[in-house]
C-alpha cells in the first residue's frame, strides 16, 4: 500500500516508556509512506523519538520542505529509528543550520545511541542532497544539502554512548550519503557518525551541480566530548567508503576526523580535504587514528592546517595499516606519521617534512595552494603538485572518482614537466588554462 501525507506538522506526542515512534510508527506491513512538506517535531518515545520504522517491506520517503527535528528518545534514535530492513530516504534539507532549523535531521537527542538516526538489522538509510529525475519527474534539488545537524547522543550524560548524528550497526545495514551536510553533532564517540559491527557507510558526490561547488559533502564542527574519540567519524568493525568530502573544524581527543579500531574496520577516503580539525592547543592526538588491527586507505586527498602540535596527522598502531597515495600533507607543525606505526604503504606524497615516514616518491615543499588564509586548498597554476604522479602504482592507487570539484583527473598541463605522471597531488586536479598570445579567446 502507498500512503501520502502533504503539508503537515506532527508535533508534541510524548509516549509512555517502552513505546516506539513518538510521531510516526510504521511497522510490520508492506507500506510505502511518502511525506511531502511535512515536519516531525517535538515528539518523544523510548526508541525513535520522531519516527520508528520496522520491516523489510516498510519504506518512508520524505521530500519537499520536510524534516525531523527537536525530537527525543529515552533509548536510541532521537530523530529516527530504522530497523529490520526498513528503508528511510530523505531528499529534504537546508544549508542554514541554526537552532531554529526544522528541515533535514536537526536538533534531536537520544539518551543512548544515534542522536539523529539509529539504523540496525539490515536497514537502509539514504540521504540524497542532489536533484533526482526519473521519467520527467524530479525530486530534491541541487541548491540545498540534506543536513544532519545539532543532534546529540548520550543526552543524559551517562557516558560512553555513540553516534551524535547517526549510529549504524549490523550486517547489511547501510547509510548512503549524497551531498550531505553534517554539522555540530555531539557524542562521546563518533560526533557525526558511528559505524559498528559490519555496517556500511558510503559518502559520494553524484554530479557537478551541488549545493556547494567544493564542499558538496561537508563535515563541520562535529565533536566527540571530553576524552571522546572520533570527532567526525568512528568505525568499530565496519566499512567506510568516503569520497569528495570536506572535513573542517571537527574535534576529538583521539582522531579529530576518524578513530578506527578492529580487524574488520576498513576505511577508504578519496578526493577529500582535511583542514583545521581539532581545537588549537588541546593536545590533539591525530587527525586519523587507526588501532586494534584496523586499516585506512587514503588517496588523492589534502591535509593542511590541522592542529597537531607535538603530535602527528596519522597515528597508526603497530598492528594496524595505513595506505597513503597521491596526497598532500602540509601542516604548520607536527609530523606526518607517529612513531612505531604498523604496516605503511606510502607513495607519491608531498609533505612539510620527510623524517617521520618512509615511502617511494616523496616531495618536500609547499604545494602553493590558491589561498590557504581563506581556506582555499585548490592548487594554484604554479603549484609543484601539478602533474606529479601516475595512476598505476596498484589497484588501490587508481583514482575511482573525480576531484573535489567533480572534474576529471589526469589532465596533462603541457606547461609543466611531468614528475612521474599527469595526475595532480591532493584533492584538486588543476584544469589546463589556455592562454593565447594574441589576447583573443
Amino acid at each position: 500500500a502507498q500512503v501520502t501525507l502533504n503539508d503537515m506538522t506532527i508535533i508534541g506526542h510524548n509516549l509512555d516508556p517502552f513505546t516506539f515512534g513518538g510521531g510516526i510508527n510504521l511497522s510490520g506491513g508492506a507500506i510505502e509512506l511518502s511525506l511531502n512538506d511535512t515536519i516531525i517535531m517535538q515528539n518523544s518515545a523510548f526508541n525513535g523519538g520522531g519516527i520508528f520504522c520496522d520491516g523489510n517491506f516498510s519504506k518512508i520517503i520524505m521530500t519537499g520542505n520536510s524534516g525531523v527535528s527537536h525530537n527525543s528518545a529515552q533509548g536510541a534514535g532521537g530523530g529516527v529509528y530504522v530497523t529490520n530492513g526498513c528503508e528511510f530516504t530523505l531528499y529534504s534539507g537546508t544549508g542554514v543550520t541554526d537552532i531554529g532549523t526544522n528541515q533535514g535531521i536537526s536538533d534531536n537527542q537520544a539518551d543512548a545511541q544515534g542522536g539523529g538516526i539509529y539504523a540496525d538489522n539490515g536497514a537502509l538509510v539514504t540521504l540524497y542532497g542532489h536533484e533526482k529525475c526519473e521519467n520527467n519527474t524530479c525530486i530534491g534539488n541541487n541548491t540545498d544539502p540534506v543536513n544532519v545537524n545539532n543532534n546529540r547522543s548520550d543526552s543524559d550524560s551517562s557516558g560512553g554512548e555513540r553516534g551524535g548524528g547517526i549510529y549504524l550497526t549490523g550486517i547489511g545495514t547501510k547509510v548512503n550519503v549524497y551531498a550531505g551536510l553534517f554539522s555540530e553533532n555531539i557524542s562521546p564517540n563518533g560526533g557525526a557518525i558511528y559505524v559498528n559491527d559490519f555496517a556500511s557507510l558510503l559518502v559520494e558526490r553524484l554530479s557537478k551541480e551541488c549545493w556547494d561547488a567544493v564542499k558538496c559533502n561537508y563535515f563541520f564542527k562535529n565533536r566527540a566530548l571530553g576524552a571522546g574519540t572520533g570527532g567526525a567519524l568512528q568505525n568499530d568493525q565496519g566499512f567506510l567508503k568516503i569520497s569528495s568530502a570536506y572535513f573542517e573544524e571537527n574535534d576529538g581527543r583521539t582522531g579529530s576526523v576518524l578513530y578506527a579500531f578492529g580487524s574488520n574496520s576498513h576505511n577508504t577516503f578519496e578526493g577529500s580535504v582535511f583542514n583545521h580539525n581539532n581545537n588549537q592547543g588541546n593536545g590533539d592526538n591525530y587527525v586519523i587514528r587507526a588501532a586494534s588491527s584496523s586499516n585506512v586507505e587514503i588517496s588523492y586527498s589534502t591535509f593542511a592546517d590541522n592542529y597537531i602540535a607535538n603530535s602527528s596527522v596519522f597515528g597508526i598502531t603497530s598492528d594496524s595499516t595505513l595506505v597513503l597515495y597521491t596526497s598532500i600533507v602540509n601542516e604548520p607543525d607536527g609530523d606526518v606519521l607517529a612513531a612505531n606505526p604498523g604496516v605503511t604503504d606510502i607513495f607519491c606524497i608531498m609533505a612539510h617534512e620527510l623524517n617521520s615516514f618512509t615511502g617511494s616518491i616523496r616531495f618536500l615543499g609547499d604545494p602553493l595552494f590558491v589561498d590557504r588564509s581563506i581556506r582555499d586548498y585548490h592548487l594554484s597554476q604554479i603549484s609543484p603538485a601539478i602533474d606529479a604522479c601516475n595512476n598505476i602504482h596498484n589497484a588501490t592507487a587508481i583514482a575511482k572518482y573525480k576531484d573535489i570539484d567533480f572534474e576529471m583527473r589526469g589532465v596533462d598541463d603541457l606547461n609543466n614537466s611531468n614528475a612521474l605522471g599527469v595526475y595532480d597531488l591532493g584533492a584538486d586536479e588543476v584544469l589546463v588554462q589556455l592562454i593565447f598570445s594574441n589576447g583573443f579567446e
